[in-house]
């Protein structure tokens, strides 16, 4: 059995191939972590799915370099020419990123997926039993969703820029399940500005990746989401100036001061979003998820 090289920092995310040739260290916190079913990964990795797990590329160090193998003129990967493992993708058009697969990281558990890309181009007789939206090629919107029963929140106002942003964020960090079903946030706006208020993502940074408030869009990405079963609006005004989703799914209306326009600060914003969220999940009775590795 390989023996793994003694790791200076606790706080440092590590990894390795399967012989133990090449280790690698990564600063906290990855960018985001995703499915991949495109046909080059398939290739690479003999198995129908690749998980990977990005970071800035200056974040990631090996030793000793693993030899890399283009894969096609953009594309680098790098792997173990002693045991076969795949260790990294890298691509011009992902600049200043580095991929590691999520398998060979020591701790896997702690790092889970939040959506599937290249999705038109799965194996047609594979599947993954999850709740996860699913991305075709170049695809903005899902094309398809998992068919594992979630309870989805939607959290929705004008702008998608800041207070919806942040609810999204603080609910999926409670990692909660009702009656074995995940307690999943989702957050858009009815005229999304495009761009998440820099303030918002700071605040959020340490999990960003477990979750996809880091895009400001449209409703209309859910509209082949399966059930809503909470919409709960967020704009300062009352409730009848708020967007309305379509659906019959139960609404709440949580009227927070807009940070982004300067009427309350993001700390205050994110406290009182803080309260509410845990008062909503002790009303519908969820709990956390007890198999869930506990994040660094």
């Amino acid at each position: 059995m390989a023996q793994s090289r003694p790791d200076p920092d606790p706080e440092l995310i590590t990894g390795g191939c399967l012989c133990g040739r090449y280790r690698f260290a990564a600063r906290p916190h990855p960018l985001w972590i995703a499915h991949c079913h495109c046909r080059s990964c398939r290739l690479a990795t003999g198995a129908p799915i690749a998980t990977f797990v990005g970071f800035p590329q200056g974040q990631v160090s090996f030793e000793p370099a693993p030899p890399k193998f283009a894969s096609s003129p953009p594309v680098l990967r790098a792997f173990c020419e002693r045991c076969g493992t795949a260790l990294s993708y890298e691509a011009e058009f992902h600049p200043g990123e580095i991929h590691l697969y999520r398998s060979t990281l020591d701790r896997p558990a702690d790092f889970s997926a939040t959506r599937h890309v290249l999705f038109d181009e799965r194996e047609p007789d594979f599947d993954v039993w999850d709740d996860l939206p699913r991305y075709g090629s170049g695809s903005r919107a899902a094309i398809a969703w998992g068919p594992k029963p979630a309870l989805r929140v939607l959290f929705l106002c004008t702008g998608n820029s800041a207070r919806s942003i942040l609810a999204e964020g603080v609910l999926n960090r409670r990692d909660a399940e009702l009656d074995g079903q995940r307690v999943l946030a989702h957050s858009a706006g009815s005229q999304p500005t495009g761009k998440v208020h820099p303030d918002a993502r700071a605040l959020l940074q340490d999990r960003a990746w477990q979750f996809d408030a880091q895009r400001s869009k449209s409703w209309d990405e859910f509209r082949l989401a399966p059930h809503i079963d909470w919409v709960i609006t967020l704009c300062g005004q009352g409730a009848e100036g708020c967007p309305v989703f379509p659906g019959r799914a139960q609404r709440q209306h949580w009227p927070l001061p807009d940070p982004a326009s300067g009427a309350a600060s993001f700390p205050d914003t994110l406290q009182a979003i803080e309260q509410r969220v845990d008062a909503f999940l002790d009303e519908l009775g969820a709990s956390p998820i007890s198999c869930r590795s506990a994040p660094r």
